[in-house]
């Protein structure tokens, strides 16, 4: 048995900015568990995606969990003045594999073709994104033997 929440006082984390509208304490989520990817391959560790209206915001980090699985704490700030009880099963982080690799960014004019899929998309009430241009994915969880 642990406590999933910490908190981190004094000098440790004092530097990290707080977000605007929550409280001033440096919270953090206890993890017993520890995440392992392929090698060359990193994690974004972040808030849950489009979940604004839970009471907490967790910080987003990228950690290259290539090298070690190892546990940890992930830092995380409560709305000011709220109280209350998180309920179990409640997300507190979304965990996205990312490849690592080197690239340069660049801008570009948005050629003829762009312009008709965009000029398209708002002929469209909804749904255009998902029929025409979404790619299906496939996720494999592999459990530790």
């Amino acid at each position: 048995n642990w406590d999933l929440v910490g908190e981190r006082t004094g000098a440790i984390g004092h530097t990290m900015p707080r977000p605007a509208g929550y409280a001033i304490n440096h919270m953090t989520w206890q993890s017993k568990w520890g995440i392992k990817v392929p090698k060359g391959w990193s994690v974004l560790y972040t808030h849950p995606l489009s979940r604004f209206e839970l009471p907490f915001f967790t910080a987003s980090a990228i950690m290259d969990s290539d090298r070690f699985a190892s546990h940890g704490s992930a830092p995380f700030f409560i709305k000011k003045d709220w109280t209350g009880i998180i309920p179990k099963g409640t997300p507190f982080a979304q965990i996205i594999p990312i490849k690592r690799s080197s690239w340069v960014s660049k801008s570009v004019r948005q050629g003829r073709e762009d312009q008709y899929i965009a000029a398209s998309a708002r002929m469209v009430p909804y749904g255009f994104y998902r029929s025409k241009l979404w790619v299906p994915k496939k996720y494999k969880a592999e459990k530790d033997v």
